[in-house]
């Protein structure tokens, strides 16, 4: 039996053309796909209720469905604005409840934006805001959920491996990364093919700022190299660091990314991979080869769900020799 578990971000288009109306059937829909996860996105906001969110948990618990959440896009940790903090705390806090009554345990936040603030100056924002969430967690009751920061697809959001892998460090045991596949792939293409830099690039990213000359390291995951040298081995030296495995249980999302010298563009099917990437036959091998275990959720446009289906198909049927 797979360690990883698969599933949509996102009901979408899908569930609204299928037999079933009612977001208390999502896992129930989930389970007839033959998938195992699901990530109840409150991208745009949290409208869902207290009563529907129990009921889509009683019923996820009841079909085996692993349940993460994603709080708001507009949560943003590494500001210096009061107002705008407290609200993005306010909403952290709220996130996490609407996780426990649905029966999730990770919740999953795009940390913020740099603004005019190095990389180290916004690590150290969002790593004071994170505290500040924990306690207010503590507080209700709430400290088994834990914080996953994801990796952010745009080189003016705060979010590339080394920043959240360093808020793994700071606080092990309560944020554990979410690796976005497709968000890493559209940095190492701006990065590494694009014209300028921002004040993040200065202290964490691939460039020599002495002499402002780039050092290549990837165009994208492409390959098993790229994966290994840009996202796992330094996960592994992280785990190193704080003596906890966070690659028995690893959090991912993955869907074909569209780059341009800003980062992430948009998101694609898997239709048209071999034209944006990432690849992900090259993401199997590593996760094969490295006995990674965890949960994948897809965030192709339109087609999470049978994405979804396409992309457990293939890594059960990439057979051991071609590992």
């Amino acid at each position: 039996m797979s360690c990883v578990k698969f599933g949509p971000g996102g009901a979408g288009p899908e569930f609204r053309e299928s037999k079933y109306r009612y977001n208390k059937e999502i896992p129930l829909w989930i389970s007839e796909l033959g998938l195992e996860a699901f990530e109840y996105q409150f991208n745009k906001g949290i409208k869902l209720s207290k009563t529907e969110a129990r009921e889509i948990g009683i019923v996820a618990e009841d079909y085996g469905i692993h349940l993460t959440v994603h709080a708001p896009y507009y949560i943003n940790l590494a500001t210096s604005n009061e107002s705008l903090l407290k609200n993005s705390i306010k909403l952290m806090v709220h996130t996490a409840e609407m996780a426990d009554l649905l029966g999730a345990t990770k919740l999953v936040f795009h940390p913020g934006w740099y603004g005019k603030v190095s990389s180290k100056k916004a690590t150290n924002l969002v790593s004071e805001a994170i505290n500040t969430v924990l306690h207010e967690l503590d507080k209700i009751g709430l400290s088994h959920i834990k914080l996953a920061p994801e990796t952010t697809g745009k080189i003016t959001q705060f979010g590339n491996i080394e920043e959240i892998l360093e808020l793994c460090k700071r606080f092990p045991e309560r944020v554990v990364p979410t690796i976005d596949f497709g968000h890493v792939h559209a940095r190492l293409f701006t990065e590494n093919t694009g014209n300028y830099t921002t004040p993040a690039l200065s202290d964490f990213g691939n460039f020599n700022i002495e002499n402002n000359r780039k050092v290549k390291i990837s165009d994208g995951l492409w390959k098993e190299k790229d994966y290994r040298e840009v996202i796992f081995d330094k996960i592994k030296s992280t785990e190193k660091s704080i003596g906890i495995n966070l690659l028995s249980d690893l959090h991912m999302h993955f869907s074909i990314v569209e780059a341009n010298r800003n980062g992430e563009v948009r998101h694609h099917t898997l239709e048209v991979e071999e034209r944006y990437g990432p690849s992900f036959n090259a993401l199997i091998r590593v996760l094969k080869n490295n006995h990674i275990c965890g949960t994948i959720i897809c965030e192709s446009k339109d087609k999470m769900a049978s994405d979804a289906k396409i992309l457990k198909r293939r890594y059960i049927s990439l057979k051991e020799e071609y590992l």
